[in-house]
């Protein structure tokens, strides 16, 4: 950040000399303050404008430009010349080809897989824009699983600079190394991160995942067009971290609808496709998962055993018997995420929920409200939802969900693009892995954040609450100010706030014309009066009315050194 540079510079008596890349990552600064931007996020190289400088073509004295680069075999720097470095392309010295050798995939630099023909599904982290795929973690896994089967990744203990597996999203990165973590243990240790903790690092072998596919927009890391952008100076660092080989998974159909035309995750895969050699998915699926039951391109007949630990990806042809076979095994609980439900999709399985019931298992659905449904009418919707609470299972409304996820007992994991309450003459496609691990940080994801990061979420626990102005149900929403409640009855103006219930302080949540406090001291106000001396001990302010997020309030008027508040009565 340029207020550490300049500090260090300041401590020169004649000269300072600056090493860097401006075209790999900036600093990384959450807040989007201006002056933030101006002073924090912006390097020094670019203070010292010398990024602009080169792209209008001027001279720039003060930039002396490394020529020679010691670390990647040629067909990957080429990448990064044609991509990063066109004005000032590397040349590879010959020590990048020693060494090379002994991985089992290939001796190819660069590979890829094209997951287009597998229909993966991305879906975002609940409250936050990161983002997940499952079917691309499960790959990951599996070759690095390979790798370590094949000695290929040392053992545990010794630094493992032969394998790493990046990702743009924190929770991809997540996923992926909780995957692992629950194969292999100790020697998994450090193998997935993001983009950003693989700065400064290398790898033999770096696996890259772009992660971007059916189920979410195309994140911005995947929009840049500019080199300055963060976005290009991502997949700069990121395909340089390789010194040997280079591994590119992404859903290239995807990828080249959504993506701009002349942006660099474009040209990245167009130049993958020329240059590189493709791994084949069938090979790849059931690498070191020799129980991978089913691929997209199979139908299994109706009567097929599924074994416990079967895992595989199914189609709506095999989907319902292995669902089915599932559901007969669950005993503790059964969660299942599908934003649309009719009457027939939802029916054919209410004989093994209430089996499940019975044997004491706890179920829970979670939809969207009624009148968010394209198929069926709101009434229809309404009375289905009614229907399976009056069965016991808990039914929770989520308003403009996605995802298509069931968990079965906290150790099955059904996840990808078919909606298990809906489908019907469908080409979607779900996988089936048995993993408590990731079942764990599925659960994870896709839970309202409350309370502590490391606390595991119950996730079969229902989570909307009750609404504190009817007692009635209530919808799941995200607004402008985070995730709230509000009451599934219209005609009810019932609100919960989840921040202040993971505080302790359900009282505070309110009516659309109540509020809540501002951080202080609550206390009911008996009269509404305003003028009066401030009651927190050391304070000379008054109580006056005050307007905040949740509406009108009692407040101090030494806000913010005093946040003294009250409810007006």
């Amino acid at each position: 950040m340029p207020p550490l540079i300049y500090y260090a510079a300041g401590l020169a008596t004649q000269s300072v000399t600056v090493t860097g890349d401006f075209r790999q990552l900036p600093p990384i600064v959450m807040s989007d303050e201006s002056l933030a931007a101006d002073w924090l996020k912006q390097d020094v190289f670019e203070k010292a404008g010398i990024p602009s400088r080169l792209e209008r073509r001027e001279p720039t004295p003060h930039l002396v430009a490394l020529r020679t680069q010691y670390r990647m075999r040629e067909p990957i720097c080429a990448v990064i010349n044609e991509l990063f470095y066109a004005d000032r392309p590397l040349r590879s010295d010959g020590c990048v080809s020693r060494g090379v050798g002994g991985f089992p995939l290939s001796t190819a630099p660069l590979l890829f897989v094209d997951t287009a023909p597998f229909h993966p599904w991305t879906a975002l982290r609940v409250g936050t824009y990161s983002r997940y795929n499952l079917f691309h973690a499960l790959l990951v896994r599996n070759i690095v699983l390979h790798l370590a089967e094949t000695g290929f990744l040392p053992p545990a203990g010794e630094p493992n600079d032969a394998v790493g597996a990046v990702a743009p999203y924190a929770s991809q990165a997540r996923l992926i190394q909780a995957l692992l973590d629950n194969r292999i243990g100790p020697r998994a240790a450090g193998i997935a991160a993001t983009v950003h903790r693989f700065q400064g690092n290398e790898k033999r072998v770096m696996l890259l995942d772009l992660t971007d596919s059916i189920g979410a927009r195309l994140g911005r890391f995947l929009q840049a067009t500019r080199i300055e952008e963060d976005g290009a100076r991502l997949l700069n660092v990121a395909v340089s971290r390789a010194r040997h080989h280079v591994v590119l998974l992404g859903n290239f159909e995807y990828l080249r609808a959504k993506a701009p035309g002349d942006g660099f995750v474009r040209r990245l895969v167009d130049h993958f496709e020329k240059h590189g050699e493709a791994l084949d998915l069938n090979t790849l699926l059931p690498l070191a998962e020799r129980d991978w039951v089913d691929g997209l391109h199979r139908v299994l007949p109706a009567t097929f055993d599924l074994p416990d630990s079967a895992a595989g990806a199914f189609t709506e042809g095999t989907f319902y018997p292995a669902f089915l076979k599932d559901l007969g095994r669950a005993h503790e609980s059964i969660v299942i995420f599908s934003p649309f439900a009719t009457g027939p999709g939802t029916g054919r399985w209410v004989d093994p929920l209430r089996a499940a019931l019975a044997r004491g298992a706890r179920v829970r659905i979670l939809t969207r409200p009624p009148e968010e449904f394209g198929g069926g009418g709101t009434d229809e919707v309404g009375e289905l939802v009614r229907a399976l609470r009056d069965l016991g299972v808990a039914v929770d409304l989520r308003a403009r969900m996605h995802e298509k996820i069931a968990i079965l007992d906290g150790r099955v994991l059904w996840h990808g693009s078919l909606n298990v309450l809906s489908h019907r003459d469908t080409h979607e496609s779900m996988l089936r892995i048995e993993s408590p691990a990731a079942c764990s940080q599925l659960a994870r994801f896709v839970s309202t954040p409350v309370g502590r990061r490391d606390e595991a979420p119950s996730l079969e626990t229902p989570e909307n609450p009750p609404c504190p102005t009817c007692s009635g149900t209530t919808v799941w929403n995200n607004g402008r100010y985070g995730i709230y409640f509000a009451c599934e009855d219209p005609n009810c103006d019932g609100k919960v706030d989840p921040r202040r219930r993971s505080r302790g302080q359900q009282g505070e949540n309110t009516g659309r014309g109540g509020t809540g406090t501002r951080g202080g001291r609550r206390k009911a106000a008996s009269s509404g009066q305003t003028g009066r001396p401030c009651p927190q001990a050391g304070c000379d302010g008054h109580v006056a009315e005050r307007n905040g997020r949740f509406g009108r309030f009692l407040g101090c008027t030494n806000f913010p050194r005093c946040r003294y508040t009250e409810n007006l009565a």
